[in-house]
C-alpha cells in the first residue's frame, strides 16, 4: 500500500551537530535536514519555498536602524543575488545608501538590473536613484560619519571590483576579499591594520587551474599579514568545496605562520575595541 503525504512547512533548523560545528549556516542546516530526510530512501518531491533566503535574525537586528550604508564591491550574481531578499529585511523608514563602482557597470541603474522583469515582479529602487552612489563621486574616499572613513582601491578580480580600508576612529580594518593576486596588495596599503580580512579561498594546491578567477590562498594571506604587521587576520571567502574539517586543519597550519589568525565562521562577531 502506497501512502503519499504532502507536508508543508520549514525544514528543521535545530539539528544536532558535531562538536566544533556550532557555526553551521542556515543553508548548511537545511542541507543536513534534507540528507536526514533522504536517509530512508523515501518517495519524495521537494518544492523549495521561494523566500527561504530571508534572514529573520538580521531583520530583528536591523529593526531600529535609521541609516544603512552598503558597499557593493562587484556585481557578480553569487554576491548580489541576496539583495533580492534583503529589501524585505530593511526597516521601512531607514535611510539606505548603496556605494559601488557603478560607473563601470550600468550607472545608477546597476542594481535595478537585478530586479527588472521577467526575473522579478517589482523594482524596490524605482524612483529612488538618489540611494545609488558611484564611488567616482568620492575620489576614492568616502566619509560616512565624523569618525568613519572608507578608502577604496581597484582589485584584481574579473569585471571590476574594489577592496577597502575602513577607518573607525583610530582603528583600521583592511577588507581584501575577492583579491586575485598571490603577491598581495602593496604593503603600505594594509600596513599596521588592526584587522585584515583576506581572501583565502584556495590553498597552494587547489588554486592550480584557477588562476585568473580573482581569488587567493590562505598561505598568501598569512604571509601578507606577517609582512604588513597587522594585528589580527581573518581568512574569508572559503571554497564551497571545502569541508569544515579541512578548513580547521588549514587554520591550524595558518596559526603556525601568523598566530593571530582565524578562519571566518558563519554568524561570528569580532569585537576588537
Amino acid at each position: 500500500t502506497w501512502r503519499r503525504d504532502l507536508r508543508l512547512g520549514y525544514l528543521p533548523q535545530d539539528l544536532p551537530v558535531l562538536p566544533g560545528e556550532e557555526h553551521l549556516s542556515g543553508g548548511q542546516r537545511k542541507r543536513l535536514a534534507i540528507e536526514r530526510l533522504l536517509a530512508d530512501e523515501p518517495d519524495m518531491i521537494i518544492m523549495d519555498e521561494p523566500t527561504n533566503h530571508l534572514d529573520v535574525d538580521a531583520k530583528d537586528e536591523l529593526k531600529d536602524c535609521e541609516k544603512i550604508d552598503i558597499l557593493i564591491s562587484h556585481m557578480h550574481y553569487d554576491h548580489c543575488i541576496g539583495l533580492l531578499g534583503w529589501f524585505f529585511v530593511f526597516p521601512p523608514n531607514a535611510e539606505i545608501n548603496f556605494y559601488g563602482n557603478f560607473d563601470q557597470w550600468f550607472g545608477k541603474q546597476t542594481i535595478s538590473e537585478l530586479f527588472r522583469g521577467p526575473f522579478w515582479p517589482v523594482d524596490p529602487l524605482a524612483g529612488k536613484e538618489d540611494m545609488i552612489h558611484p564611488l567616482s563621486e568620492f575620489n576614492g574616499r568616502l566619509e560616512l560619519d565624523d569618525d568613519i572613513l572608507i578608502e577604496f582601491y581597484d582589485a584584481p578580480h574579473p569585471n571590476h571590483s574594489c577592496i577597502a580600508n575602513v577607518h573607525i576612529g583610530s582603528k583600521k580594518i583592511s577588507l581584501m576579499v575577492d583579491f586575485g593576486s598571490l603577491d598581495g596588495p602593496p604593503a603600505e596599503l594594509i600596513d599596521g591594520a588592526d584587522l585584515l580580512i583576506y581572501d583565502g579561498m584556495y590553498d597552494d594546491g587547489s588554486i592550480a587551474g584557477k588562476e585568473g578567477w580573482g581569488h587567493s590562498t590562505w598561505q598568501s594571506a598569512v604571509n601578507v599579514a606577517a609582512r604588513a604587521n597587522v594585528g589580527q587576520l581573518i581568512i574569508a571567502h572559503h571554497d564551497p568545496d571545502s569541508w569544515d574539517r579541512e578548513l580547521r586543519a588549514r587554520e591550524k597550519e595558518a596559526k603556525k605562520i601568523f598566530p593571530n589568525t582565524e578562519f571566518a565562521r558563519s554568524g561570528e562577531r569580532i569585537v576588537f575595541w
